[in-house]
């Protein structure tokens, strides 16, 4: 049976320098996907929406994965790639202390070999086995990010960022470079 470790595959994308921004070019990738908000009053660690959306997407994620180990036809197991988030603002004023008008993508990448029938059969037997109703909101899609500035943010977490307003202006100055476009103050966090 074939394995694939995706995080070293693509280690370039998913486990960035901490020292210095770099420029990357993000090719497209397949992705499990799931778009909303974060209620009014709550933050991303207390919001009922978001748990429940990424309950979802995690099994849907693990449910496509043993669906591709056990298939009759060439086997193929992986590593889960990580959860990644997009997160911005309708006004494009992104305060990291005001979380109730967050806006959210959460995405799990997905092998070349992973197919729309098989994400929709996972997703009827995930629906088989848990009551979730934002399993209807789980797409399969692809998402060319193009070229991006990149850098880890060393925490408890070890956060890896993509985003114009990490480290001090590290990446802000980037921006200011001819030809870049700053967009939305878009975070991306994986």
């Amino acid at each position: 049976m074939e394995k694939i470790d995706i995080k070293k595959k693509f280690k370039r994308f998913y486990l960035p320098s901490a020292k210095k921004p770099e420029i990357i070019d993000v090719p497209e990738f397949q992705f499990i996907m799931i778009d909303g908000a974060i209620e009014k009053g709550m933050e991303p660690g207390n919001s009922p929406m978001f748990e429940k959306a990424i309950e979802a997407m995690y099994a849907t994620a693990y449910t496509i994965k043993f669906m591709s180990k056990k298939a009759e036809k060439n086997p193929i197991d992986y590593s889960v790639p990580p959860l990644e988030g997009l997160w911005w603002v309708q006004d494009g004023n992104f305060d990291i202390n005001v979380k109730d008008n967050w806006y959210w993508r959460l995405m799990i990448m997905q092998p070349e070999h992973i197919t729309e029938k098989m994400f929709t059969d996972a997703i009827a037997q995930v629906k088989i086995k848990k009551e979730n109703e934002l399993l209807d909101n789980i797409r399969f899609d692809k998402f060319n990010e193009g070229k991006r500035l990149q850098i880890t943010q060393r925490s408890p977490r070890n956060i890896y960022w993509r985003s114009p307003k990490i480290e001090a202006g590290k990446i802000e100055d980037r921006f200011e470079a001819p030809g870049w476009v700053k967009e939305r103050n878009i975070g991306y966090r994986i």
